[in-house]
């Protein structure tokens, strides 16, 4: 190790080489990578070509069958380090009649 590195994973990788996917859209072909190593909180991914990546996308790993919503950290090249970050759920709490009638102001709160 280098003397002057500092680690600033949070979760510990393992290595593999696993087959995947970048999705980026539905109207677009998935991109095909490699995935070099992973861990809870993230992965290390090589692309087939010089393709661009967006920002943000998802990974679909074939081997775990797993997809994560992901977001580039950082990019040497065709090697890219990932992490995922959490899906926003589309199912909201309904407000239940009490709180709408104190949202609207038809009672005391």
């Amino acid at each position: 190790m280098l003397p002057n590195f500092r680690e600033k994973r949070i979760a510990a990788r393992s290595r593999v080489f696993f087959g995947g996917e970048i999705l980026i859209d539905s109207e677009l072909p998935a991109v095909e990578c490699h995935v070099k190593n992973i861990s809870r909180g993230g992965a290390s991914i090589v692309v087939q070509s010089g393709d661009l990546l967006p920002a943000q996308f998802d990974l679909f790993i074939r081997k775990t069958s797993a997809r994560h919503a992901a977001v580039v950290k950082w990019s040497r090249g065709r090697r890219f380090g990932i992490a995922y970050r959490p899906r926003l759920s589309l199912v909201t709490k309904r407000p239940s009649p009490a709180e709408l009638r104190q949202a609207l102001g038809l009672v005391p709160a």
